[in-house]
């Protein structure tokens, strides 16, 4: 976290000359690791990095955390802490964002490194409201981040004890359920029905899933582009958890660094959540059936400008890969723009 400005009468004269600063408000904890073993594993490397100052890898590998497990808010933690020690504030105001959509109570720890992660990126009408706001909690002093290494032997299936989940700071909550919602999730063009009231039984992955799966919440992602589906690489390991290799080609930057004109994309079957895994009875991969059709456009968000074992991972899994309907385009470009978010290259 940003060090905290001790002094009031430096942060009004700050956000007198430049509307930029507020007294800092942290909040974290041990990362949370959560009982798969490959998620653990890239958890443990992002803790060993932290601890010995190596914050790009420490950054990479809670990435690598969130492809696994993109609800807990201890990855983006992660992500922010490390990418403020390496002063990339793009990344931290991209990774706040997504935690603050899915752990909104943290908010009020985070207003302060929002705030001057904006104004480092020249967005100073939208810094100062977040500095101000951070002026509330300038009493708060949380614990400082310290990410937990676990034994992966001691995790549940290996014969040693269950694994001792890192209590969430105030404001994260660690449940899972396999709840399903009764609201529809998608209508023709791929948008979801924002204004259809919601059930208020929901609970868990399904509530979770519904808050998530908006372009509001899909914009948040490091890059946006529109792409042309070429193929992918056939594999005798294709499963409904172990998705092929699609290969796009970039048809237009819309968010986002530039890119290669080839884009490799992790191609999932659904979005990340518990009762989403698991594969319908009688699943068997068929590209006729559930891969698209060559030359077909799409909207592809990426969760993060940066290839994990060669490809990109799309926003909440395969809701990050929309159809470019002019539906789903015209929605897009209205939100981009309302944002400011639009890239334009000619």
């Amino acid at each position: 976290m940003f060090k905290r400005v001790s002094n009031l009468l430096a942060l009004s004269l700050l956000l007198a000359s430049a509307s930029v600063s507020a007294a800092f408000a942290q909040e974290s904890g041990s990362a949370a690791i959560g009982g798969s073993v490959q998620v653990t594993k890239h958890a443990n490397k992002a803790a060993s990095a932290w601890n010995q100052g190596d914050f790009g890898t420490a950054r990479d590998e809670f990435t690598k955390c969130i492809g696994y497990d993109a609800s807990n808010p201890e990855f983006y933690q992660g992500v922010i802490e490390s990418c403020e020690k390496l002063k990339d504030y793009a990344r931290v105001t991209g990774a706040l964002e997504k935690l603050f959509s899915i752990a909104p109570d943290k908010k009020k720890f985070y207003e302060y490194d929002y705030g001057v992660a904006l104004y480092n990126l020249n967005r100073y009408d939208e810094a100062v409201p977040h500095l101000k706001a951070a002026l509330a909690t300038a009493d708060i002093t949380p614990p400082p981040f310290k990410p937990l290494q676990v034994n992966i032997e001691d995790l549940n299936g290996s014969g040693g004890p269950s694994i001792k989940i890192a209590p969430a700071p105030s404001g994260g909550d660690n449940k899972s359920s396999t709840t399903t919602s009764t609201k529809a999730t998608s209508t023709s063009g791929g948008l979801l029905p924002e204004d259809t009231p919601g059930v208020d039984s929901e609970t868990g992955d399904a509530k979770m899933a519904r808050e998530l799966m908006t372009y509001d919440n899909a914009i948040r992602s490091e890059a946006i582009v529109i792409a042309e589906y070429e193929g992918y690489e056939p594999s005798a390991a294709i499963r409904y958890n172990s998705p092929p290799k699609a290969n796009f080609h970039l048809v237009e930057l819309l968010k986002g660094p530039p890119f290669n004109r080839a884009l490799p994309v992790r191609f999932a079957f659904h979005i990340p959540n518990a009762s989403a895994s698991q594969a319908p009875p009688g699943w068997k991969f068929d590209d006729k059936a559930v891969m698209p059709e060559k030359g077909s456009k799409w909207i592809l968000f990426i969760e993060w400008a940066v290839p994990e074992r060669g490809q990109y991972n799309t926003y909440y899994g395969s809701y990050g890969r929309q159809p470019a309907t002019e539906a789903n385009l015209d929605k897009l470009d209205r939100l981009l723009e309302s944002h400011n978010m639009k890239f334009l290259q000619k």
